[in-house]
């Protein structure tokens, strides 16, 4: 008996130590999301294309927005990084705006995007 409650315990902590940990792995994914979806935009060759890449973009954004990478420490690092997701959402739905009046311009506009990246990742990643 006690051995089956130990095995148990063991397999709990296990479980609960992984999701524990696995928060920094879970920003991980959503900057790869983040990622697949910014190629995408710039290969948009339609409104249509921009504003679906664009869609699944601001949908890992805001998802990553609420997760604190490993890299951060203290309260006031996560709220800079929140407010640099801000910016970056931000941009985005400027971008997207503009997409079914000059895809070209959309594009352009993205390059924010991209600057923003730069600029977080040098301190968060």
């Amino acid at each position: 008996m006690m051995k089956k409650f130990f095995a148990l315990l063991g397999v709990f902590t296990l479980i609960f130590g992984v999701a524990a940990c696995d928060g920094g792995s879970n920003v991980k994914a959503e900057m790869g999301r983040m990622s697949v979806a910014m190629n995408k935009i710039s290969d948009a060759a339609s409104a249509q294309e921009f504003h679906r890449a664009a869609a699944s973009l601001r949908e890992a954004s805001v998802q990553s927005m609420n997760k604190k990478p490993s890299k951060i420490k203290t309260d006031d690092e996560f709220k800079d990084y929140q407010a640099g997701m801000q910016q970056f959402i931000d941009a985005l739905d400027r971008a997207d705006q503009l997409a079914d009046d000059d895809l070209d311009e959309a594009k352009k506009a993205t390059q924010r995007l991209f600057e923003l990246k730069s600029e977080y990742h040098r301190l968060y990643k």
